[in-house]
């Protein structure tokens, strides 16, 4: 789970020290010391996506009134082959942060996949819904000559993920055939997804530096310190289906960042 704001997205993800707003809680719970006033924020919305992977979904959608399958095929074949990249988020839903302090739901839908195989096309494609609800603290604290901000943050997370039926793969696939029917037909066209959820807990270390005439701040922040999420799949196995229980965890992560507080030759502060 990687919830970042436009701002994060354009510094390439980078912001381990850097994070001024809610999303310090998503980065680095440390950086909530950053803020230094009370911060509301709802509903901020973005949305990509390749534009091939856009015109597609519109002519699947449409597939229904064109005349016959042979047309309907000959439409799905334009797209072979191709990559398929769609992401919505709305980052937050609701957020407040003060100093020291941040609360904050958000979620984000990202999906890749890959339409191939021209005399009978498929679709395959991976990733699914996020879902976090995350509550966090930062505070100052000194060891010895060294003073530091330590934050954590604790989340309530909600993953949908794509996967096959039939096989348990991380990885939905339909061929034409199901393309067609689930066109054709509205009762075949759900998506397989199951869900998870659970607990997860983050930490995050943060500290100012000067060195020689430069001055600034760096961090570290690890991710799923803790995590403990669970729910159900269903298989398929010829045509008869069966729920089956889940658990697993969100992978660990460990990142380190700093930033420099100064001038660059042909920049200045505004």
């Amino acid at each position: 789970v990687n919830i970042m704001s436009l701002r994060q997205m354009s510094m390439g993800g980078v912001s381990v020290t850097t994070s001024e707003d809610d999303h310090a809680l998503n980065q680095n719970p440390a950086s909530l010391t950053n803020i230094d006033s009370f911060r509301l924020k709802l509903l901020y919305l973005n949305a990509g996506g390749n534009q091939k992977g856009i015109d597609l979904v519109k002519d699947i959608t449409s597939l229904a009134s064109t005349a016959t399958q042979a047309d309907q095929l000959s439409i799905i074949r334009q797209y072979v082959p191709s990559k398929l990249d769609y992401s919505v988020s709305i980052s937050p839903i609701l957020a407040m942060s003060w100093k020291g302090f941040g609360l904050g739901v958000y979620t984000s839908t990202k999906v890749n996949g890959l339409i191939g195989n021209l005399a009978q096309p498929v679709l395959r494609l991976s990733g699914g819904v996020d879902n976090v609800f995350g509550l966090g603290f930062a505070k100052e604290l000194s060891y010895r000559n060294w003073t530091y901000d330590f934050g954590i943050a604790v989340k309530y997370v909600g993953k949908g993920i794509l996967y096959s039926k039939s096989t348990g793969n991380d990885i939905y696939e339909k061929n034409v055939a199901d393309l067609l029917s689930s066109s054709n037909d509205d009762s075949t066209g759900d998506v397989d997804m199951y869900f998870v959820s659970g607990p997860a807990i983050d930490l995050g270390i943060k500290s100012d530096y000067e060195f020689m005439d430069y001055k600034g701040s760096y961090g570290v922040s690890f991710k799923n310190v803790y995590s403990s999420l669970s729910g159900t799949q269903i298989s398929d196995s010829g045509g008869v289906e069966t729920e089956q229980s889940i658990s697993g965890q969100l992978p660990f992560n460990a990142s380190f960042g700093f930033s420099i507080d100064d001038e660059f030759v042909g920049m200045k502060k505004v």
